[in-house]
């Protein structure tokens, strides 16, 4: 417990220590984040469906980002070549990494109601105007103080539709 503080404040510089690689390649895909994104999508979830998203963007040869906070899906990602970063997208300081303030749209790929709240949220208190695409089980179940014009049921979605939606 004495040592969170100091682990918290440090992570950026911990985590990148710990997951350097000696292979050149795989040290570039860890360091995108440091690419200067502008107009981008971020997307923020690497299971079947965000591994879909990130497949159609880099399909469509459009510039995107994916957050990943789970390290098992981080290393497939880096495995897959991804443009990704390693953190907790609900957290501030991750979404600005991402480059946030100059994305074009955002789409959650996560399951959880809470947490897709939550990054909405944190999101809107960031950049206002972004574009935030989500798929979710139902409509009904999404909080009266979130605009859930962009959020899609998951019955009428593909990965295909979002990327569409997230680029027009």
């Amino acid at each position: 417990m004495i040592a969170t503080p100091f682990i918290l404040k440090n992570i950026k510089s911990i985590t990148y220590k710990f997951l350097q690689k000696t292979d050149a390649s795989n040290d570039e895909v860890i360091l995108t984040k440091k690419e200067s994104f502008k107009n981008h999508v971020i997307v923020c979830g690497y299971g079947s469906f965000g591994k879909q998203i990130l497949l159609n963007l880099k399909k469509n040869n459009i510039q995107h980002l994916g957050i990943i906070d789970n390290y098992e899906f981080f290393e497939n990602a880096l495995e897959q070549k991804e443009k990704i970063i390693f953190g907790n997208p609900t957290q501030k300081h991750i979404l600005q990494e991402a480059g946030i303030s100059k994305a074009k749209a955002v789409i959650i790929a996560l399951h959880d109601i809470e947490s897709i709240t939550l990054l909405t949220h944190t999101i809107k208190d960031i950049n206002k105007d972004v574009k935030i695409l989500a798929k979710v089980t139902k409509k009904s179940v999404l909080p009266d103080t979130i605009d859930s014009e962009d959020f899609v049921d998951i019955y009428d979605c593909t990965a295909e539709l979002l990327v569409e939606k997230a680029t027009n």
